[in-house]
């Protein structure tokens, strides 16, 4: 496998990491002779996993996050077909009723943190008028339905539903637009986060700004028509790309802000 091992090697560390844990599970999944499989992973997460993967012949393997629409993705590896009617061993849809339509993605994500939950077992979440529902791994089901019960002052019970309702649902976003003179990193972030785009470039050296999913950001980069930027405190935007100019030659940009 020289040809993975230059791949790899070539990956940046946080990369190379992932990559060698994906190995590891494939690797589990072909020793024992069983179907083994990730935590949740970030898109840029699952695509190093896939490449990683498609190394070998003779391992099968499925990448899903149950909805179609999925941003958080898990990779189920076996040296055998992978039928969809084993996912329900791998992976649970839950389900809670809410009475305050304010109630927003953190809020739930940071609830469920809080009980003592590691991210990575935790896959998306959304909100669909009265509801909330949450993709999780299996093995987490039990404990979310027992111990999780408020969110912030908010009384919610979540029950295990089939995973075929999650089909359909998908992440919500509102659109909303800037005027920008450039669409470098530094501009942009500077303009969401309503500050100078000095503080803006420390804002990015300090790790407050990931860019699809990845804390390596080069501020002086050019983003493009559905790139992800992550400000931490202040919201998370996929762009959706330049719709004009305005009368000084800006650029006039939508972006959609997840909610």
């Amino acid at each position: 496998m020289k040809n993975l091992e230059l791949y790899i090697k070539g990956l940046k560390e946080d990369d190379r990491h992932i990559a060698r844990r994906i190995l590891d599970i494939r690797d589990g999944a072909q020793n024992n002779f069983m179907i083994n499989d990730s935590d949740f992973l970030y898109p840029n997460e699952a695509r190093i996993g896939e490449s990683v993967l498609n190394y070998f012949s003779d391992t099968s393997y499925l990448i899903t996050g149950i909805s179609k629409n999925a941003e958080r993705k898990a990779i189920i590896v076996a040296p055998c077909e992978i039928y969809d009617e084993i996912l329900k061993d791998f992976f649970t849809l839950l389900r809670g009723r809410i009475c305050d339509v304010n109630i927003t993605h953190r809020d739930i994500l940071g609830a469920l943190v809080s009980t003592g939950i590691n991210r990575n077992k935790i896959g998306d979440i959304y909100i669909t008028g009265e509801y909330v529902y949450v993709i999780a791994k299996k093995e987490i089901e039990k404990h979310i339905v027992h111990n999780f019960k408020r969110i912030k002052n908010i009384s919610i019970d979540f029950e295990s539903v089939e995973l075929e309702e999650a089909e359909n649902l998908s992440l919500n976003f509102e659109k909303t637009r800037i005027i920008t003179s450039s669409m470098r990193v530094d501009n942009i972030v500077s303009n969401l986060g309503n500050m100078s785009r000095g503080k803006a470039q420390e804002f990015i050296k300090s790790g407050n700004v990931k860019l699809n999913w990845s804390n390596d950001v080069n501020r002086n980069r050019l983003l493009e028509e559905g790139d992800v930027l992550s400000l931490r405190g202040k919201g998370k935007y996929k762009i959706s790309g330049a719709i004009g100019h305005s009368k000084k030659g800006n650029i006039v940009l939508e972006l959609e802000k997840y909610v």
